[in-house]
């Protein structure tokens, strides 16, 4: 993540925006996301539009015996033609995304563990 600002009043919860810039496929891209679901302490479901397609992240906690599960979830929907056009190609982008999701995943844990 290279840079967040928070663009709703609140600080957490449902209602939560904010837009962040991070680097994905070697170029900086910056999307505006609101949190949509807050079920503290076991979900967040994280949406977004962007390019002609909308986005839905949600993120799973569960307790099991000593440890915490974190489970994510990614699904991309094209809306727009230009959108629908390009799908076939995230074939060839799922790879990169599953590197950033697992570096989000990484933010998570370490942040948990504080």
């Amino acid at each position: 993540m290279l840079k967040v600002e928070i663009l709703s009043k609140q600080q957490s919860g449902k209602g939560l925006s904010w837009r962040e810039t991070r680097k994905m496929f070697g170029k900086e891209a910056t999307e505006d996301m609101t949190m949509t679901v807050y079920e503290k302490p076991t979900k967040q479901v994280i949406e977004a539009a962007s390019h002609g397609s909308e986005y839905k992240t949600t993120i799973e906690f569960s307790e099991t015996g000593d440890y915490t599960d974190v489970t994510m979830t990614f699904e991309a929907k094209a809306i727009s033609f230009a959108a629908k056009l390009f799908t076939p190609m995230a074939f060839f982008m799922k790879r990169s995304m599953q590197k950033a999701f697992q570096k989000d995943l990484d933010d998570i844990k370490a942040f948990i563990e504080k």
